[in-house]
């Protein structure tokens, strides 16, 4: 599915295997102000979700910036998930994102079984609704780099303020299915690599006396999951393609310890940058896929 013939600046040839579904609105970028690319992503989810019969068993949702890099995995997913009558497996939202809703699959990469999620209840849409000053407030460290103290107070205290509190495109399926379910959704969620400079806006965590620190922390206001099997500090993609990769904002992921896949945060507008990113994607799918 598509809303537009061209993808990656190819244009698509439509055929049984493709659907075109018109776009939607561009929605009032004054009144929702950073959060405008959300609300427009979750619509033109819904739409898609509310007009479309979904007869298949299986249904994905991924973004087109997320690369999954095992050979055959498809096949292997889709057999693990009936062998384990698991209802959904994803990619949660790197710790990074501090704000956002854990574990739990977004949208990002999001697998579900037909049977267990009614496609056409779902509802993608955030509960943001008007510009949010939390997320403006995140970046308010930056504004005072002269005065560490101040940095690290605001980082140890009041920034742990804002964690899980952005209730983000598809919270509400997390909302409907964890919060307020009265049954137990079997799901997996792929397992994310945590960088050394994934955490630099939160100051005390650039420290080891710092990360000391957190671990007094419970669970609920910590900026790192407690539990360690639900993140990696190994990064395969940086041992296979060395120290590029860290400057481009790529996410990795991996899936009962092999990669999985990586989400390609950040991608540069510089067309020397573009080239790199592409190079180094490439040589991924040579080594993972081909």
């Amino acid at each position: 599915m598509d809303n537009s013939i061209f993808s990656g600046g190819k244009k698509i040839t439509l055929n049984e295997d493709w659907t075109l579904i018109d776009g939607v609105d561009m929605v009032d970028k004054q009144r929702y102000g950073a959060n405008y690319a959300s609300i427009h992503h979750s619509l033109a989810l819904n739409k898609f979700f509310k007009n479309t019969k979904i007869e298949e068993k299986y249904c994905l949702v991924i973004d087109p910036d997320f690369f999954v890099l095992k050979k055959s995995w498809i096949t292997k997913i889709l057999d693990l998930m009936e062998s384990e009558d698991l209802a959904l497996i994803g990619a949660p939202w790197h710790p990074k994102w501090f704000t956002k809703y854990r574990k739990f699959p977004c949208i990002h990469f999001f697998l579900f079984n037909t049977s267990h999620i009614n496609p056409q209840s779902i509802d993608f849409s955030p509960t943001i609704i008007e510009k949010s000053e939390g997320v403006r407030r995140i970046g308010f460290t930056q504004k005072i780099k002269k005065f560490y103290l101040m940095r690290l107070f605001i980082s140890i205290f009041l920034l742990r303020f804002q964690i899980g509190l952005s209730q983000d495109t598809g919270y509400k399926i997390y909302k409907e299915q964890i919060l307020n379910s009265k049954e137990v959704l079997n799901f997996e969620l792929f397992t994310p690599v945590i960088n050394k400079d994934d955490f630099n806006k939160v100051e005390h965590l650039r420290s080891t006396i710092g990360r000391y620190i957190e671990r007094l922390f419970p669970e609920k206001i910590a900026f790192l999951p407690k539990n360690r099997s639900l993140f990696s500090n190994r990064s395969r993609i940086r041992e296979e393609i060395k120290e590029e990769v860290i400057s481009s904002g790529w996410e990795e992921f991996h899936f009962r310890d092999e990669i999985f896949g990586v989400h390609m945060r950040n991608f540069p507008t510089k067309e020397s940058k573009k080239k790199l990113n592409l190079d180094l994607l490439d040589s991924l799918i040579r080594l993972h896929v081909e």
